[in-house]
């Protein structure tokens, strides 16, 4: 009886040592798979900035010289607003396509993504 007691104790204690662990390791999987989220995004945001500046750049170049050659500098600026007006009323109609699920399945695939055996 005192055998068997002692086993149970020790299983006991080899039981909550193997609780402690995987609930690290759980931790670290964690940890691990939302900086990598993390990471992603700062690196998209960042690459969204540079993209947004260049775009920008661009569209006065094309409003100035749209301008120059309607005759007009502010009719220029009015074509190219007009232009992205149309793209954003596209982009806003086909939103669910275009934005809503590759965002979705690029989280989805990032956080399930099993661990990798060393």
């Amino acid at each position: 009886m005192v055998k068997t007691l002692v086993k149970l104790q020790a299983l006991a204690i080899h039981l909550r040592r193997y609780l402690k662990a995987e609930l690290a390791s759980a931790k670290l999987a964690a940890a691990d798979k939302i900086s990598g989220l993390v990471a992603d995004i700062t690196a998209a945001v960042l690459a969204g900035i540079v993209f947004l500046l260049c775009l920008i750049f661009a569209s006065v170049s094309l409003s100035v010289a749209v301008g120059g050659w309607i005759g007009r500098a502010w009719a220029g600026f009015l074509v190219v607003a007009g232009g992205y007006l149309f793209i954003g009323i596209i982009v806003w109609k086909a939103r669910g396509k275009l934005i809503r699920r590759p965002v979705m399945n690029t989280l989805v695939k990032k956080l399930s993504k099993p661990e990798e055996d060393n």
